[in-house]
């Protein structure tokens, strides 16, 4: 009956392991496993897409021979810093078939484990990254225009409230950009053409575009 019992509790961590593999095999973001010296002892699938090496070519090498990054002093740093917080956290960037790739790693301690393992995930975020890259570039020209083009720019709220100014709005009505944060938008506009349009910034704000001409009036009545 022990020896029964034995097999079938064998049996049944054979079973759990391999739910574990399973798991691991199919998640979309690396996993690596190393020991307390860096010695690589799980990799899976997600991982040879990441960083574009097989189980075969990173089992039992050291971690820093796969990920530059990680010299022997640096991840004695990171050992240090995983005993004492159990979470460490970086981000690399290395070339793969010559595309520069942006990789997130997250790192823990393996729990109830003899000897101590580490346990990485790690996330291509180079998309993201890429995009982020794009979004600053795209923010920036948009200000360049904005700051800089010799037109009359403002926002302003339904109520008809300037929210913002650009310099070249600033500098031809003579306020500074203090005084027109909040101003009504309406007292800019010269007053006969206010009645004869009948302004109503909650039916212009429903609408894609409105094109329309004012006389628009500077801080010295002209």
């Amino acid at each position: 009956t022990e020896t029964f019992n034995k097999i079938k509790n064998l049996e049944n961590e054979a079973m759990e392991l391999r739910t574990y593999q399973s798991i691991a095999s199919t998640v979309l973001d690396a996993i690596i496993a190393f020991d307390e010296k860096g010695v690589i002892t799980f990799w899976n699938n997600a991982a040879t897409r990441v960083f574009g090496l097989s189980k075969i070519e990173t089992y039992g090498k050291f971690i820093g021979n796969i990920i530059d990054e990680f010299s022997r002093d640096y991840f004695n740093k990171i050992m240090e810093t995983l005993k004492e917080t159990n979470l460490f956290e970086t981000k690399i960037q290395f070339k793969l078939h010559g595309i520069y790739r942006t990789v997130s790693i997250k790192m823990s301690l393996a729990e109830d484990e003899e000897p101590q393992s580490i346990v990485a995930l790690c996330s291509n975020i180079s998309d993201r990254e890429n995009f982020e890259k794009a979004l600053r570039n795209s923010e920036e020209t948009f200000r360049n225009i904005v700051t800089n083009t010799r037109e009359y720019i403002c926002t302003y709220t339904l109520e008809g409230k300037i929210t913002y100014s650009n310099p070249y709005f600033i500098e031809e009505f003579g306020y500074s950009e203090y005084e027109l944060q909040d101003k009504e938008l309406a007292s800019l506009i010269d007053l006969d053409e206010l009645d004869s349009n009948k302004l109503d910034f909650n039916s212009l704000a429903n609408k894609d575009s409105e094109v329309m001409e004012l006389s628009l009036v500077n801080k010295n009545g002209e």
